[in-house]
């Protein structure tokens, strides 16, 4: 009932009450003209990261079952019926408000589980071939690639670090960038894997392996 009324509170005013980034004790009071403009801002008016569909939702929805049947991706799970595409909206960072993180959600995708199943696979291909890159899945590796003979480098190379927020890579690459890494990983193991095959367990903790 509380929330109701602050609901209620809030709409009156024209008022939205945003959430901080990473803090959950804290949140953002601002108009809705204001949350409006920056979401706008951060995915209409970002023609570099985001392609624009002046389409309906039905429309959009078609056009992905279209996809989906014409790639055969019903062999790696079913197409949902009763998904939908994910609301977009934003948070201010707690750092600075200034700032903000994009997310959409896709908890309703219609492919989450054909999406879900690739992606263990990719993270499979990625722990399961050695790449002759500076190429880590978890920060603890770090001290040992370090330590470790570098087939990167030759003896007596400087190493500079630099530090970023892996989330930046959702705002800061092209999709054709991402696409294009994904391929080439994909044609890498395939010519080192002794099957051009990944079986994935439909359980969300299921094995992955070759063949």
């Amino acid at each position: 009932m509380e929330c109701i009324k602050a609901r209620r509170w809030l709409d009156q005013r024209q008022l939205v009450l945003v959430p901080l980034d990473r803090d959950i004790y804290r949140s953002v009071l601002c108009s809705q003209s204001a949350y409006l403009s920056r979401l706008r801002q951060l995915f209409v008016e970002d023609t570099v990261h985001y392609l624009q569909a002046h389409m309906s939702l039905a429309a959009v929805l078609t056009t992905w079952h279209e996809q989906f049947q014409a790639t055969q991706w019903s062999r790696f799970g079913r197409w949902d019926k009763q998904g939908s595409v994910g609301y977009a909206y934003w948070f201010p960072k707690a750092k600075n408000i200034a700032k903000s993180r994009v997310i959409v959600s896709c908890v309703h995708h219609p492919l989450k589980r054909v999406l879900g199943r690739a992606g263990r696979a990719l993270r499979f291909l990625l722990a399961r071939v050695v790449f002759q890159n500076f190429n880590m899945r978890t920060v603890q590796q770090l001290t040992q690639r370090l330590d470790a003979p570098r087939p990167w480098g030759a003896d007596g190379d400087e190493v500079l670090l630099m530090v970023a927020d892996i989330k930046e890579m959702y705002t800061g690459m092209l999709h054709s960038e991402c696409v294009a890494a994904v391929q080439f990983i994909i044609d890498h193991c395939q010519q080192r894997l002794r099957s051009p095959y990944i079986s994935v367990s439909t359980c969300r903790n299921g094995p992955v392996f070759v063949g």
